[in-house]
């Protein structure tokens, strides 16, 4: 699930929009759907590259929010940061 959601065109495309990571938007995504997501960082770039996804400036329109909501596949999803080097 993890790969396929960090290669998925619909994130992609969205985080090309932004000039951020996949990861970024899926955290994003998140935050503003208001749930709480506890990301593992193994390295300070990865801190860094999950903090990104709190800058200002940095939101989904309700259009790429529901975009990312249409992808749901039923499943839970753990992103390890080993994976997504």
């Amino acid at each position: 699930v993890t790969d396929q959601l960090l290669t998925d065109p619909v994130i992609l495309a969205i985080a090309k929009d932004h000039q951020k990571s996949a990861a970024q938007v899926i955290l994003r995504w998140h935050l503003q759907r208001g749930i709480t997501p506890i990301p593992k960082a193994s390295s300070k770039g990865r801190i860094a590259e999950n903090i990104g996804a709190l800058e200002n400036g940095f939101e989904l329109s309700p259009g790429e929010v529901a975009s990312i909501t249409a992808l749901d596949r039923g499943s839970f999803a753990v992103f390890d940061a080993g994976q997504l080097a």
